[in-house]
């Protein structure tokens, strides 16, 4: 049986008033009266229950390998290639003299392991010139357990590094490389390959010890269209290109899996080296399909090419202040992470004449049974469901708003759901509003679903004029 059959039976079984026929009948009544591009009809039937008092729910659908080193080991030699190399950092001893510490990801056949070089190792020249993949002969180094009984091989007096001819026996950096979907916590010291997907932003925050400290934050997106949170420990966006066009290969470098508080994310730390395939230097024209604002009063446009690729501009310098939904603007960005576009003092926007091989909102929106997830749209719906607001908890013990909206068009029937500030976009609508959301984004949800979720460019309005989508 299907999901109308099972919907239409619970509906039978809750009003005895009802038969087939009439259901049926009330149907064609809602589509008609709704206007044609907004229902199914699983939708109307959500509509015919709630008139006839039903509340209906969705179904439920002596030269070592890097194995062979132990803690204690000492005057160890080892030939293996680089993954990344991280900046000196400057510490104290405990009677106040300098202490350098510099920490590079090595690999061979089968195993990966930080190396810490410590004082006049930490100087050396040959660290400046490697590259990820390079080979080279690591001599004179002892091995000690971290914390969490994983080995470092250390470098001090008497420590060196050299370079050598290429090791065949050890693959390269690509042959390395693996889908986000493939890491797991057990992991260490993985390259991991994706597409860019969305802003790229560093959070500045005290560290444990008490010391100002940074974190790059990104997402990518695996082959099957996942987006995966990344946090990189001690990197700030200094380590990325300022231009880099929309769904550019990236590679991470030295990176782990860790549980979030809703997903599995990549995390890496200040030796992780971030590889981008191809960067973007001309200026950028586009369509302002709408535009909101941040808690910080930054403008927030959504924009689209010619090509149809949505972008996702933030103005911190009111460059856009005269710009109003569906100009055309020429803009030269301060930087460009994909499809997230940041403008600063040095950016600038300019009004064009408009240019009709850009499309319009309307001639982007998108059906939501055609959402494939990692993907964003702008959307026409009618609402299933009375909007749902509730807290939640987190791992972390935070409570926070989630929105919870049923949605449809004549394709499918989805859910829309909002985080936090997003969680409030639909507090003034209800069940039978047609809405229009622009900015939103299709995520892997429960039991194989398809979820929308709201980002913090999307933006809802009343649909006044139904249109077949």
């Amino acid at each position: 049986m299907d999901d109308f059959e099972v919907l239409m039976s619970k509906l039978l079984e809750s009003n005895s008033n009802l038969t087939r026929d009439d259901i049926l009948h009330q149907i064609e009544i809602k589509k008609r009266h709704i206007g044609a591009g907004y229902l199914t009809d699983q939708g109307a039937l959500f509509l015919v229950a709630s008139d006839a008092g039903v509340q209906l729910s969705e179904p439920l659908d002596s030269q070592m390998k890097l194995k062979d080193i132990y803690s204690g080991a000492k005057d160890i030699q080892v030939e293996v290639r680089v993954m990344g190399v991280s900046k000196t950092k400057n510490l104290t001893r405990k009677d106040n003299s300098p202490l350098a510490l510099r920490t590079m990801t090595v690999y061979d056949e089968n195993t990966r392991c930080p190396v810490k070089m410590w004082d006049a190792v930490a100087s050396l020249a040959v660290l400046d010139g490697l590259k990820p993949g390079d080979a080279i002969r690591i001599s004179g180094g002892y091995v000690r357990s971290d914390n969490n009984g994983g080995l470092n091989i250390n470098l001090g007096d008497g420590g060196q590094i050299e370079t050598v001819d290429d090791l065949p026996d050890i693959p390269g950096i690509d042959d390395m490389a693996v889908d986000p979907i493939d890491i797991t916590e057990a992991d260490r010291d993985a390259i991991v390959a994706g597409e860019l997907d969305g802003m790229v932003s560093t959070m500045n925050f005290t560290n444990s010890r008490g010391m100002p400290s940074t974190a790059l934050r990104m997402r990518i997106r695996g082959e099957n269209g996942t987006s995966y949170r990344v946090v990189l420990w001690g990197l700030d966006d200094s380590a990325m290109p300022k231009m880099i066009k929309p769904k550019a290969k990236v590679k991470l470098l030295g990176v782990r899996g860790k549980q979030g508080q809703q997903d599995l994310e990549i995390h890496g730390n200040d030796s992780t080296q971030i590889l981008i395939d191809g960067d973007l230097k001309d200026p950028l024209t586009l369509r302002i399909i709408s535009i909101s604002a941040n808690e910080r009063s930054n403008n927030l446009l959504l924009c689209v090419d010619s090509a149809k690729i949505l972008y996702f501009l933030m103005d911190q310098a009111n460059h856009s202040i005269k710009c109003r939904e569906n100009d055309v603007i020429e803009c030269q960005p301060t930087k460009a992470y994909g499809k997230s576009i940041t403008l600063e003092e040095d950016a600038y926007i300019r009004n064009m004449e408009d240019d009709f091989s850009i499309p319009t909102k309307e001639a982007i929106r998108t059906r939501i049974g055609d959402a494939e997830p990692g993907e964003d749209y702008c959307i026409e719906v009618i609402v299933l469901q009375n909007p749902v607001v509730r807290d939640v908890q987190t791992r972390s013990g935070e409570s926070i708003q989630l929105l919870e909206m049923y949605v449809g068009d004549d394709s499918k029937e989805m859910w829309v759901k909002g985080w936090r500030n997003q969680a409030l976009l639909a507090a003034d609508f209800k069940q039978g509003d047609r809405l229009s959301i622009t900015g939103i984004n299709a995520r892997h949800g429960m039991d194989g679903r398809v979820d929308l979720v709201l980002t913090a460019f999307s933006v809802i309005t009343a649909a006044t004029d139904p249109k077949t989508l």
